[in-house]
């Protein structure tokens, strides 16, 4: 029932609307309109986008599906020295359903079978934080901010 496929450019509208639900609590605390909202989830989807092309030229763009319909989507650089993931998102309704546990149990599997480490960074703040600890996923560096993770170990 839940499978990726590659992120195409007819996905970039949903890609979009994915990034600004992953933001929504965060802005609605700004007590912004519409237009202030649309303006700064803009600038930050493209500082965004711009960001990880440049840092992960080589990395997998995947759509998450649940069925046929999307759910979310991974990035995913698989690096000669270690594999990165560069974003993992789903959409609310897709969220604490173990989905997100099953993705990253596959990428770790992955992982392990090529022999090298699993990476990513998560603000300090994210819930998901809990979710990487219990898949075995350990602090490498924390900053206050961001925290990156490692992951090492055999599934």
């Amino acid at each position: 029932m839940i499978h990726i496929r590659p992120a195409v450019s007819a996905d970039e509208e949903y890609l979009y609307q994915l990034y600004c639900s992953t933001r929504k609590s965060e802005i609605e605390a700004f007590c912004w309109d519409e237009d202030q909202e649309r303006a700064f989830l803009s600038m930050q989807w493209a500082a965004q986008t711009r960001s990880y092309a440049a840092q992960f030229p080589l990395a997998e763009h995947s759509i998450v599906m649940y069925g046929e319909t999307k759910a979310g989507r991974t990035i995913v650089d698989r690096g000669e020295q270690a594999f990165v993931l560069v974003d993992i998102s789903l959409l609310p309704d897709f969220q604490n359903r173990g989905i997100g546990t099953l993705l990253l149990r596959e990428l770790q599997i992955e992982s392990c079978s090529c022999s090298k480490r699993l990476c990513l960074s998560v603000l300090s703040a994210s819930r998901a934080v809990r979710l990487y600890e219990r898949l075995g996923f350990r602090t490498a560096v924390d900053d206050g901010y961001r925290i990156a993770m490692e992951w090492a170990g055999a599934v």
